[in-house]
């Protein structure tokens, strides 16, 4: 098996909290197990000099993001059993810190984008690419939208890792297509959402809390910042293998509240309902792919029931002043009164030649001639033939 480790740091080469110590220690470890294992990262300015004299420069692509034609180099070094590579941009990359900045979106989205195209210039094609944190959660999609033009990286699996689920890098919807370079389907398909499930045991609980209930609801405000995630704890006996029944099992269900307008309660009525069937149908489900199932199967009908209500809004008022901006042009402004009531030029109007320039003018129109100002003859003025 060849595996790939996506991630945005690792120790020793760079480092601001937990991830990076894993990054750092489980590749060496699975290679040391006999796993054929590399991993990819960018490279930064605070990497230091006694690893950058170690680097080998392999070549340079560009990487097209949206409308941007990036630069990006790839260099790597061989250190405890593990082959690490390094995507060069000093554009997103030469910051003096790791995170933080105005355009991480962007920065991190060149860098998921980098690792797929990236993946012809390694060593070796990877089977699985392992993804952490919010900074690679783009490299799946990538991966996904290249493979339907791309079948050399159609056999290639990924796994993503939070380590720290409080920071999710959440952007607009705008920047799916004008900072990601992806089709808005990958957005408008989705609710908003953010499902998440916690397994646990029934004596992490049990003894502690009146029920799973209160247990759930100090889980979701422990681990989430905000109100718009849906979290399912699941509680098992002790010990509980695959092959058990479901005696002694508990569920809870506990939601944000800036998710009622989707998840109502017939909603999660359905989604219960159908996860209930999907955990029972254990030759085709383990209980992770059920949970996962039972959501995909729900998201259609949330989607197609969903009203922007803000959009609708915005549109009716939008429509609203255009109609009263023609009113007022054509009902009430005098000047438009005035031209509408204008009577067309008569079919007999004549034109004369002035005897100073020889240039044309329309009789019964002018005073002077409008291109030497020579006065016109009594007779073609205005109102005379009528006199």
């Amino acid at each position: 098996m060849k595996l790939l480790y996506v991630t945005s740091e690792a120790y020793p080469f760079c480092k601001t909290g937990g991830l990076a110590d894993v990054a750092g220690s489980l590749p060496p470890a699975l290679a040391a197990e006999g796993v054929e294992t590399a991993v990819i990262l960018p490279l930064y300015d605070k990497i230091g000099p006694q690893w950058r004299e170690k680097m080998t420069f392999r070549r340079y692509i560009y990487v097209d993001l949206g409308w941007r034609h990036e630069y990006c180099g790839l260099f790597s070094l061989h250190d405890r059993g593990v082959t690490w590579y390094f995507v060069d941009n000093e554009k997103y990359f030469r910051r003096g810190r790791l995170y933080g900045e105005f355009d991480d979106g962007e920065r991190f989205a060149f860098f998921s984008k980098a690792v797929v195209d990236l993946l012809p210039s390694l060593d070796w094609m990877p089977d699985i690419l392992h993804c952490n944190d919010w900074q690679t959660a783009l490299v799946p999609i990538y991966l996904k939208d290249a493979a339907t033009r791309w079948w050399e990286i159609r056999h290639i699996r990924t796994v993503f890792t939070i380590h720290n689920i409080e920071y999710q890098g959440r952007y607009g919807s705008d920047s799916v297509d004008q900072l990601f370079g992806l089709d808005r389907g990958w957005y408008d398909d989705g609710t908003g959402i953010s499902p998440a499930v916690i397994t646990v045991e029934n004596s992490d609980w049990q003894g502690n809390y009146s029920d799973l209930e209160n247990y759930a609801y100090d889980l979701y405000v422990n681990h989430f910042a905000d109100e718009s995630h849906w979290l399912i704890v699941y509680s098992t006996p002790d010990g509980y293998s695959s092959s058990d029944g479901f005696e002694d099992w508990y569920w809870e269900g506990m939601q944000g509240n800036d998710t009622d307008d989707v998840l109502t309660e017939s909603v999660t009525n359905s989604f219960n309902d159908e996860l209930q069937k999907n955990l029972t149908a254990r030759t085709r489900y383990t209980v992770s792919s059920a949970i996962s199932t039972s959501f995909d199967d729900l998201t259609p009908t949330v989607m197609k029931s969903k009203v922007n209500w803000t959009m609708l809004f915005t549109s009716i008022a939008i429509l609203a002043f255009v109609c009263l901006h023609a009113c007022l042009m054509i009902g009430i402004n005098p000047k438009a009164r005035k031209y509408a009531k204008a009577k067309p030029c008569s079919d007999a109007a004549q034109e004369k030649a002035c005897e100073y320039c020889g240039y044309t003018y329309v009789v019964d129109t002018c005073t002077e001639c409008p291109h030497c100002g020579a006065p016109i003859p009594p007779e073609d003025q205005p109102g005379a033939r009528f006199t």
